[in-house]
């Protein structure tokens, strides 16, 4: 689904109390509707589940395992104990004892991480499972281990020991500095809140001592049958359901909680008394933002009515009018970048209503004056019946499209909507029951009860401002600014006019003079008489999906040796250039976000692409703005002001990562000052759009174009809208040959020292990366190719079972093959975050898996676990719009690249144990390039 209107379906969720359920047909105060397609029920001992067939993926099983248990329900001692528990449930269990869980689920084709995971949160711990193929047997052995995550979960001193290694690790990760600011917001923001003192990571210190007897004990207390969901959504034969329901009845039924049901803490709420305040933190490697927050008390959950509907619709089209306010307000105000409000109501104890602004490097002060008085003009105002007008039709638009694609809802997205609603007491809609109940609660809706909502949220303790900053103000400056704004009466909000779109038609429909239809892959080409070339594809994959892809230019291989990072941020800025006749704030007036948000250029090796996760009633919207964009595209300057704080965020960001180090140090150990070294920041940070207009223009507007649509459209419609769009240009004939392209990256070999480079981040943070250089990859050593993949798997799994699992000492050790086509030369690489003092066992360790691979001590059981998830994996893309998008975009120019997915499952099936251990000694037996990142010295 398109972020856009998964973004709207998902506030309509939300605004729903996350129910997603249909109005009955009677009293103003009636209960809600669940979709009759879900059967529910509750075994004796307690255990709620919900079940539901559902055909997408074909032949796949999503099943959930819910508690409503959480880091709220944590003693001052046990600070971390639910997260430290869900841990323990991959660790050790009854069935799978420690090593075992990966041997039993990976020939099944489930891929640790991807597949089977968890999160705690503060209420919540749930544990996920898909299965890409759900027989009997499997079917069983999934619900085996979540029968075992229930009450059998193994609490060894030693595998306690070792996973409390891993618990750290991850909490090292987690503990980035944006991660850290928003903490410190937080605790500003609800210092007395039960939420705010118990973050699901945990204490430190508890983290490091508590022992597995307490972790037990916490276990026992909270995991019990009337604290639990299960849910299992998937394609299932006819009477499935109720052979499932009694399976479910046969390894549930006799789970039993430990001694009584356990009494929950009190929680209690904001301080309604606390008026403004101010928090300022000095914080160089995190994006300049500020925060304009109130807090109230929390809404019962448990209110599932009519009445309550309309209370969170209201709140929804108030959201939506100040998100259209704010969205302009970034677009004019030259000190802010973007800004947009958000509600918190996934709280027990307070409902949290925000104004977050991200604004420039010293554009505190204008940019909080800025937002006080938006604010007060809402406050004092409200959206008036255009504004409601148009938010309402925003999120129909988005129930709308929920309807459409209902056929082919993906099950692990359902799965997951369902368990958490049902740990809610809240039922789940269907996508019409969605819209009628939109419909009722939108009913005769008036600007006074939009706005009497905002006034409601926006009330009680507050307003909390928040500034961070590289040099961030003082917090009686920042009060100093407030109240001089606080004074300032707000005029009513204008909206802006609706320009006429400037640009006719692109000439006379363009005509096909060719057509022809390709096996393997099966699609269509059609080539229009200006030269415009068409790859389609029609599939029923998601309904109402489309992929677009435009193609044109030469990408990397024509940027003439300049920087990918130059046209990285150039690429990022296009869109938001405007056009010739339109800036970009115009361009948000004449339609609606979806068609234009959605559209975004990119740079690849060989073109430039134009891209977009689409619908088809947009696909004629899209190709006309496309249409305009390749023929007059604007490069206004009224990005210029901003770009110096937008470079500046993203290298703070970049400087801030041990892994984006590791990279850059690659970069500097292979290809000093390269296309892929990013420049100094004082370089970047002095481009401005004439300078992409250089860059971008001459191709822009004369390159050839390629264009690919892929999903729920028809070839006539296809074919329709090219042909009065791009197909209608005039003709653009391809350019000369160019010399062949010497800018791509060969790796050294027998480097001795490693590469050795410092990151901003954290301190307690670290990293190793080995590097494998390979060859030049393309479809002539395709086979050699895929038995790397394949290698590269059983060292991503090895790694994981020897530095996670046996050492304790990383959360998530990673190897991975990058092999592009003709391009960079191909390369294995594993990388893993650990503490700086940990680095030299990790490396060893890394260094120790790697050499047992190239000895040939790989097994059929490690090469199976490692193919079967990746089958998996390629079966999905091949059901997967995007993915068939990718594949056939450039495939006229291209025609290779078109056979990569389809060829995919029966070369990975081919390969045997011989080959993939013959790649192992030939490219993990040279010694490796070794890359460490560590942090920089403070003053």
């Amino acid at each position: 689904m398109h972020s856009f209107r998964a973004a709207m379906v998902a506030s309509l969720w939300l605004a729903f109390g996350g129910s997603g359920a249909a109005l009955a047909e009677t009293a103003p105060k009636a209960p809600l509707i669940a979709d009759p397609a879900i059967r529910y029920g509750v075994l004796p001992n307690g255990l709620r589940y919900g079940l539901m067939s559902n055909a997408t993926p074909a032949g796949g099983l999503s099943l959930r395992l819910a508690f409503d248990v959480g880091s709220l329900d944590e003693a001052e001692s046990e600070l971390g104990a639910a997260h430290f528990v869900e841990h323990l449930a991959f660790r050790s269990t009854r069935h799978f004892p420690e090593g075992q869980l990966d041997p039993a689920f990976a020939p099944l084709g489930v891929g640790f991480g991807r597949d089977q995971n968890a999160f705690t949160s503060h209420r919540a711990t749930v544990y996920r499972l898909d299965l890409p193929a759900a027989e009997g047997a499997q079917q069983a052995t999934a619900l085996k281990w979540l029968r075992d995550v229930a009450d059998g979960v193994r609490f060894e001193a030693q595998a306690v020991d070792r996973e409390r290694g891993v618990v750290l690790a991850e909490r090292d990760v987690r503990n980035e500095p944006a991660a850290a600011v928003t903490r410190a917001i937080e605790v500003f923001t609800g210092p007395d809140l039960r939420t705010t003192q118990r973050p699901p990571i945990g204490d430190l210190q508890v983290l490091r001592t508590i022992s597995p007897a307490a972790l037990q004990a916490f276990y026992g207390r909270w995991y019990r049958p009337e604290h639990a969901v299960l849910v299992v959504v998937g394609d299932m034969p006819p009477g499935g359901l109720e052979a499932l329901e009694i399976e479910i009845a046969q390894v549930f039924g006799d789970w039993r909680g430990q001694g009584p049901r356990p009494e929950r803490a009190a929680l209690s709420g904001p301080d309604l008394k606390r008026g403004l305040a101010a928090l300022t933190l000095s914080e160089p490697q995190v994006a300049g933002g500020l925060s304009i927050c109130r807090q109230t008390v929390a809404e019962p959950s448990d209110e599932q009515d009519t009445a309550s509907l309309r209370r969170r619709t209201l709140r929804l089209v108030w959201a939506q009018s100040l998100t259209t306010r704010l969205s302009g307000l970034a677009l004019r105000d030259p000190s802010i970048i973007e800004a947009a409000p958000s509600v918190n109501i996934d709280q027990r104890e307070a409902t949290s209503a925000c104004v977050n602004v991200f604004m420039t490097r010293d554009g505190w002060r204008p940019a909080l004056k800025a937002a006080q008085l938006e604010i007060a003009r809402f406050a004092a105002y409200g959206p008036d019946e255009a504004e409601i007008e148009d938010a309402v039709s925003e999120l129909r638009a988005g129930a709308l499209g929920s309807i459409v694609q209902a056929e082919t809802r993906d099950s692990a997205t359902l799965a997951s909507s369902l368990a958490e609603n049902i740990l809610l007491d809240h039922a789940t809609m269907s996508p019409r029951q969605t819209m009628r109940a939109f419909n009722r609660a939108v009913e005769d809706l008036t600007p006074a009860e939009v706005l009497a909502a905002w006034r409601k949220d926006w009330s009680g303790a507050g307003p909390f401002i928040s500034v961070v900053a590289g040099q961030a103000p003082s917090r009686e400056a920042v009060l100093a600014a407030w109240a001089e704004t606080a004074n300032v009466v707000p005029t009513p909000y204008v909206k802006p006019p609706v320009p006429t779109w400037a640009y006719g038609p692109a000439g006379a429909q363009g005509k096909v003079i060719a057509r022809q239809v390709l096996t393997d892959p099966d699609f269509v080409r059609l080539r229009f008489a200006n030269g415009t070339v068409l790859n389609f594809k029609q599939t029923a994959f998601a309904k109402g999906g489309v992929e677009l892809r435009v193609d044109f230019g030469d990408g990397r291989e024509g940027l003439g040796g300049r920087s990918l990072y130059e046209s990285y941020l150039a690429t990022d800025s296009f869109i938001r250039g405007g056009l010739g006749r339109h800036s970009y704030a115009e361009l948000k007036t004449l339609m609606a976000d979806g068609p234009l948000e959605n559209l975004a250029l990119n740079v690849n090796d060989r073109s430039f692409t134009l891209e977009s996760s689409s619908f088809p009633d947009w696909v004629p919207i899209q190709l006309e703005l496309i249409a305009a964009y390749l023929t007059d595209p604007g490069f206004r300057d009224e990005l210029d002001v901003k770009l110096p704080s937008v470079v500046a965020n993203a290298y703070s960001d970049l400087e801030a990562s041990p892994v984006a180090a590791i990279s850059q140090g690659m970069r500097k150990a292979v290809a000093p000052g390269g296309v892929r070294s990013m420049p100094p920041r004082e370089q970047m940070g002095a481009l401005r759009s004439r300078d992409f207009e250089a860059l971008l223009k001459p191709v822009v507007t004369a390159a050839a174009l390629e264009v690919t649509l892929v999903g729920d459209l028809d070839e006539k419609t296809a074919i329709e809208a090219v042909g009065k769009t791009l197909g209608a240009l005039p003709a653009r004939p391809a350019g000369p040959a160019r010399p062949p392209y010497l800018g791509y990256e060969i790796y050294p070999r027998g480097l001795r020292d490693p590469v050795r480079v410092t990151h901003s981040g954290a301190t307690d943070q670290a990293a190793v990366a080995l590097m494998w250089p390979l060859f030049v990859a393309g479809p002539e050593r395709r086979r050699e190719e895929y038995a790397l993949d394949l290698l590269s798997a059983v060292l991503d799994d090895e790694l994981r079972h020897a530095v996670r699992e046996r050492l304790g000492k990383a959360y998530s050790p990673r190897a991975a093959l990058r092999a592009p086509d003709r391009g960079d030369e191909a390369y294995v690489t594993a990388w893993v975050e650990a503490t700086e003092a940990d680095l030299p066992l990790v490396e060893a360790e890394m260094r120790a898996v790697a050499a047992r691979l190239a000895a040939g001590e790989i097994t059929p059981q490690m090469l199976e676990a490692a193919r079967k998830p990746l089958l998996a994996r390629v079966a999905a893309d091949l059901a997967d719009n995007a993915a068939w998008a990718s594949q056939l975009q450039n495939s006229y120019r291209d025609p290779a690249a078109s056979r990569v997915l389809v060829e995919a499952p029966a070369m990975l099936a081919a390969l045997n144990l011989d080959e993939v251990k013959h790649a192992a000694a030939t490219w993990l037996g040279p010694s490796p390039l070794v890359i460490v990142a560590t942090p920089e010295i403070r003053k």
